[in-house]
């Protein structure tokens, strides 16, 4: 089928959008619909390319979470009867791009669609639904579209990935909401920072820092989400925020979480320094209990470190539920 695009090699990109687990890892689309004919937008799977630039949006979370490529032109697996097309090198993105962000580009956007439009005319295939109230402009939920190489350097800037966008998180930016039952230790109401918990998705994404972003991945990723879960079914109610693993703000609770790869003297001292500096840098409330989360038991050493010499409490997974130190308990009322 001759696409728009079809003549022009530059016109590379696509947009993934997903609600499932596997952002990043392979595109999958059926070769026909549910009555058995062809269908549009599945077809565009179809017609992938290897070296191809895929953007992924996570329709959960409402927002970029990534960029990949196509390793080798689409196949078709007679099996499933579907386009499959594998991807590599997922790179994610390091500015929070939401519909929020799209909305602020919505202007360009229209005009780039009425420009496309007056050039090749209907379908376009793009990724985003354009409604006459254009403060209602809002994402297809279509699993897979095209994606105009002027709307990449208009919405990821000059290197595809959004670090035009990103910026450092100074703790006076940041909205603050009042909270009724967190105290200063001045003695002042204190501010609580933390949004209602969204599980993220299962790719790695930047999460704002104090100074920077630090990367975030699946398996980190999976641990928040299961302890928050925990939480939740315990009758607490877990928050988070850009820079915030999880939170439990009516009990003044901030928890940092690390997967501990090889050395649990480099987790600690960098959850540690973090915690420290979301109290200092009011990323937090200034009189937050401190918990360090890590996805294995913490070795009594290091609890003992933790919770004598930091003031700061321990959990980890433990069946299912999780195992806490004398410290974390108190702080999260077990």
């Amino acid at each position: 089928m001759a696409y728009w695009w079809s003549n022009d090699p530059a016109q590379r990109y696509w947009v993934e959008i997903r609600r499932r687990p596997g952002i990043g890892t392979q595109l999958w689309a059926p070769t026909r619909d549910e009555d058995g004919g062809a269908d549009g937008w599945y077809n565009l799977v179809g017609s992938v390319v290897a070296g191809e630039v895929i953007y992924h949006w996570n329709a959960v979370e409402g927002r970029f979470v990534g960029r990949s490529q196509a390793k080798h032109d689409a196949r078709v697996d007679a099996q499933e009867d579907a386009f499959i097309v594998d991807l590599v090198d997922f790179t994610p993105l390091q500015a929070d791009l939401s519909l929020k962000y799209l909305r602020s580009r919505a202007s360009d956007l229209y005009a780039m669609r009425d420009e496309l439009r007056g050039r090749f005319g209907d379908p376009l295939y793009l990724p985003w639904q354009f409604k006459e109230d254009r403060s209602k402009f809002s994402s297809m939920s279509n699993y897979f579209a095209k994606l105009p190489k002027q709307a990449v350097s208009l919405l990821f800037g000059k290197d595809g990935l959004g670090r035009d966008q990103v910026e450092d998180l100074p703790a006076e930016d940041l909205p603050p909401v009042k909270s009724t039952l967190l105290d200063s230790p001045q003695g002042n109401q204190g501010w609580a920072f933390l949004d209602p918990f969204k599980p993220k998705a299962d790719a790695d994404y930047f999460a704002k820092m104090v100074g920077g972003s630090a990367r975030r991945g699946r398996r980190h990723e999976t641990l928040v989400n299961s302890c928050a879960e925990w939480l939740a079914g315990c009758g607490l109610v877990p928050g988070r925020n850009a820079a915030i693993d999880l939170g439990v703000a009516e009990l003044g609770v901030i928890i940092e979480a690390k997967v501990v790869q090889r050395s649990w003297a480099k987790a600690i001292r960098e959850a540690v320094g973090q915690l420290y500096e979301y109290r200092y840098f009011r990323v937090a409330d200034p009189g937050s209990h401190l918990v360090f989360m890590a996805d294995r038991p913490v070795p009594e050493v290091w609890v003992r470190y933790l919770e004598k010499d930091r003031t700061i409490g321990a959990m980890w997974p433990d069946g299912d539920g999780f195992e806490m130190s004398r410290m974390a308990r108190r702080a999260l009322g077990f």
